[in-house]
């Protein structure tokens, strides 16, 4: 009798059939696979550098509430999955994984446009039958898979439709929000950073620094005498001879200790106002809204919150 799985002796017995094996097949460019798998790495890393820039104001919402519905509210996610240590840690590595993120989408964009995969990724009419097949064969609705190229229908219209999304959040968005909601933000920020820099300018150079309050422009001067030499009393003579530039120049305004402002008025009571070495305000200021947030965030401030600046 010959062995276990031959004719031999035993015509019933047939040799197993080995399996045909499936042909491989290149469907993606390497520089494909590098941006698809480069971009996931780095998304891990912005949403664990996201995770620690949440835990220095674990709210959504304005400062001091009220608060949006948040399962999260208040509680600080894991170390473990945290990148960064701290607030500006979380920054710079959030920022720092952006760029190779955007560089590489850029890249993958760039191969489709240059070698026309873009055709194959396009939703186009008759692609609408077999996305609604595709979506029945997800839902477990049809049985057998639906015959399909490189790229089934739903993969097509996901593609396809994150383009034309792009496009609306671009053009549609500012419109229906208003442009003049975006560029007050904008004119906010401005304001708020300047009066920050010049609390910082004065404790770090120990002068004391002054802000004047105009209409559309917030001017920063410094006195270029120490405290114990000046003749200038803390809260007097305001503005000082020598400007404060800024670390750039606003590209509003003609001069470069000047932030300037298009949307919003900066006139407050006092319109001047001093910071000492210390960080401290000569006095607190009373701006009319939108801009009551920003001059009294960098104003009023305690000189035990100087180094949290």
């Amino acid at each position: 009798m010959g062995p276990v799985g031959t004719t031999e002796g035993s015509p019933g017995l047939q040799p197993r059939a080995e399996p045909a094996r499936r042909p491989l097949v290149k469907r993606h460019h390497g520089i494909v696979r590098f941006a698809h798998w480069a971009n996931a790495l780095l998304l891990v890393g912005m949403i664990a550098s996201g995770l620690q820039i949440y835990t220095a104001f674990p709210h959504f919402g304005p400062r001091g509430g009220p608060y949006y519905p948040n399962p999260w509210d208040g509680k600080p996610f894991p170390q473990g999955i945290r990148l960064g240590g701290w607030l500006a840690g979380g920054l710079n590595w959030h920022f720092a994984l952006a760029w190779p993120f955007v560089l590489t989408g850029l890249v993958y964009l760039l191969y489709l446009v240059f070698s026309g995969e873009w055709r194959s990724l396009l939703f186009r009419p008759g692609d609408v039958p077999r996305a609604v097949q595709m979506q029945l064969y997800y839902l477990r609705l049809r049985k057998e898979h639906p015959p399909q190229g490189k790229h089934n229908a739903l993969q097509k219209a996901a593609y396809s439709f994150i383009f034309v999304l792009g496009v609306l959040a671009v053009f549609l968005v500012p419109n229906l929000i208003g442009v003049s909601v975006v560029q007050q933000r904008a004119d906010y920020d401005k304001v708020t950073s300047a009066l920050q820099y010049a609390r910082k300018a004065a404790v770090a150079r120990r002068r004391y620094t002054c802000v004047v309050l105009s209409a559309s422009a917030a001017t920063l001067t410094i006195d270029p005498n120490p405290p114990e030499s000046t003749a200038t009393p803390f809260g007097g003579t305001c503005p000082f001879a020598t400007a404060l530039p800024l670390p750039a120049q606003d590209s509003a305004c003609s001069s470069t200790n000047q932030t300037c402002t298009k949307t919003i008025a900066l006139s407050g009571t006092p319109s001047s106002f001093q910071f000492d070495p210390l960080g401290r305000a000569s006095t607190t200021v009373t701006a009319g809204s939108p801009m009551r947030e920003a001059t009294n965030a960098a104003s009023t401030v305690a000189p035990a919150r100087r180094r949290g600046v």
